[in-house]
């Protein structure tokens, strides 16, 4: 049994936005910087594609459109100058709807890399289970993007300064839950995409370690640097996928089983100490 929901929570759209990021696209999409650092992507039939694994980290900008991610049965969608953060090797659903027959969808991707930088802070469990793709629009945030799309031809040292700007943009994407999973600074982030791909699976240290390609010893370090356990780690993206899942409709049994709870009881104990409320009562 598939479970099927709609997650409303995305931010509300900024059209104005996405316009001037149309406009600014037109102006340096020429260049060869532009080809090399963003990925423009349009389609004027509704498409839609299964069993996505994403290849990279990227900042998606729904610039005209929608978007609609599914992943678990639950659904996200975005219009026009919504911000999505789409992590690497992720397993969604994703449909891209035009804006009309003669108006295409149409959005800019930006592939993230990890900054070098000393203030760059390890991402905490409950960051990294943000249910959402969703990035809380902010106007530093746009101002960051559009300053990156500026046209600097005839600016000296152009290729550092769009340096420095990126950077700008991925600092302050740092301090967003869902923007979080864009970077692989922490193991606990990695675990956490491991199990929103696949919440129910019989993870362990000795899986998780595999899948890594580190050993069961290393894996139980780097947690301990983080200050966090494996099972802590594990039981607690569990636990925000099965909290999102009852707010979008799920039954108790759903939630806990499609999670990953075997034991009925240990579901609804932790589920309360963490929510304060049976999963009944949700």
């Amino acid at each position: 049994m598939k479970l099927v929901t709609v997650l409303n929570k995305s931010p509300a759209p900024d059209v104005a936005f996405a316009l001037r990021v149309m406009k600014s696209v037109k102006d340096c999409r020429d260049q060869n910087w532009f080809g090399e650092n963003c990925f423009l992507y349009s389609s004027l039939t509704e498409e839609r594609v299964l069993n996505l694994t994403t290849s990279h980290s990227a900042l998606c900008v729904i610039l005209q459109g929608e978007k609609q991610i599914w992943q678990h049965g639950v659904k996200e969608t975005f219009g026009a100058g919504t911000l999505i953060a789409l992590p690497k090797a992720i397993e969604i659903d994703v449909v891209n709807v035009p804006r009309s027959d003669t108006e295409p969808y149409v959005s800019l991707s930006f592939p993230l890399r990890p900054i070098d930088t000393q203030k760059s802070a390890a991402i905490t469990s409950q960051q990294a289970t943000h249910p959402g793709f969703s990035i809380a629009s902010s106007s530093h945030l746009y101002t960051a993007i559009e300053r990156l799309l500026e046209n600097l031809t005839d600016v000296a040292f152009a290729d550092d300064l769009r340096g420095v700007r990126r950077q700008e943009l991925m600092l302050l994407l740092q301090s967003d839950p869902a923007a979080s999973l864009l970077f692989d600074g922490s193991i606990s982030g990695k675990i956490g995409k491991m199990v929103r791909n696949s919440p129910d699976r019989e993870w362990t240290v000795t899986l998780v370690s595999n899948e890594l390609a580190i050993a069961p010893s290393t894996l139980r370090r780097k947690l301990r640097n983080e200050g966090v356990k494996f099972t802590e780690v594990l039981r607690d993206h569990r636990l925000t996928v099965a909290h999102q899942m009852l707010l979008d409709g799920a039954s108790s049994f759903e939630a806990q089983t499609l999670s990953g709870f075997r034991s009925r009881s240990h579901f609804a104990k932790h589920f309360k100490d963490r929510f304060g409320r049976h999963p009944a009562k949700v």
